[in-house]
């Protein structure tokens, strides 16, 4: 309960969360506020290439390698309408052509996800499973920053794979304008140069294992710190072992 005494004992199945079934009550505000932080936070490490071209529902949220995105997204469409076009818009100068997705009716309950393109002055339209892992990766990415909401954490294990390097930065700068407006936080853990030098030298941290043991951390400030001198970007500083 909120004063710390023991709240009510209920029985709960051992292979999984017992705190999904916390009824919310007056007098434990601050543990169903947890629960619905921890429902709010999205954990992904995507990989296009499993990404499903239907939806047989809606899926409020996007599974760890993002194989339900169609479904994902035909809720948002249904909770965030207003919010579709912010997607759209910052997808179009990144994907070449890109001009809009449908959710086509393609059975009694299946819907699939149709990216319009447009190429001298025609106009086309391609399934999910028919566009590059690139290209899916780039809309998925874009669609989270865009369609999360300022109390979700969003957590992305190399988000830069699939991505052309002139697309990363892009990608990063509408990351970086989302968080603390309409995304609480997002973490990311990545090795690419670009990650790097964009985020290490105020809000990057180095986890590092040495022979096997506890896995250490430490801020990349200190990195910049104690590398100051060198003239390098701090890519360059990680590349050459120079932070160990």
């Amino acid at each position: 309960r909120d004063d710390h005494s023991e709240g009510p004992r209920y029985h709960a199945d051992w292979s999984e969360s017992a705190m999904a079934r916390v009824a919310e009550r007056k007098d434990n505000t601050r543990l169903t506020r947890f629960r619905d932080f921890i429902r709010g936070m999205t954990v992904c490490a995507l990989d296009p290439k499993r990404f499903l071209p239907e939806s047989r529902s809606e899926d409020a949220f996007l599974e760890f390698d993002g194989a339900n995105f169609a479904s994902w997204y035909r809720h948002q469409i249904q909770e965030r309408s207003h919010r579709i076009h912010s997607v759209v818009d910052a997808v179009s100068p990144v994907i070449d052509g890109f001009h809009s997705i449908r959710m086509e009716k393609v059975g009694a309950d299946t819907r699939a996800p149709m990216v319009a393109f447009d190429h001298v002055g025609a106009r086309y339209e391609l399934r999910l499973d028919e566009l590059s892992d690139g290209q899916r990766a780039l809309i998925a990415l874009y669609a989270l920053v865009r369609l999360s909401d300022d109390t979700n954490v969003v957590l992305l294990d190399e988000p830069d794979n699939y991505l052309a390097l002139a697309e990363i930065q892009p990608w990063l700068l509408a990351l970086s304008d989302a968080c603390g407006a309409s995304l609480g936080q997002a973490i990311v853990c990545s090795h690419h140069p670009e990650m790097l030098d964009y985020f290490g030298t105020d809000s990057a941290f180095l986890l590092s294992r040495e022979n096997g043991g506890p896995v250490s951390v430490r801020p990349l400030s200190e990195v910049v710190a104690s590398q100051k001198d060198s003239g390098l970007r701090l890519s360059e500083i990680v590349a050459r072992g120079w932070e160990l």
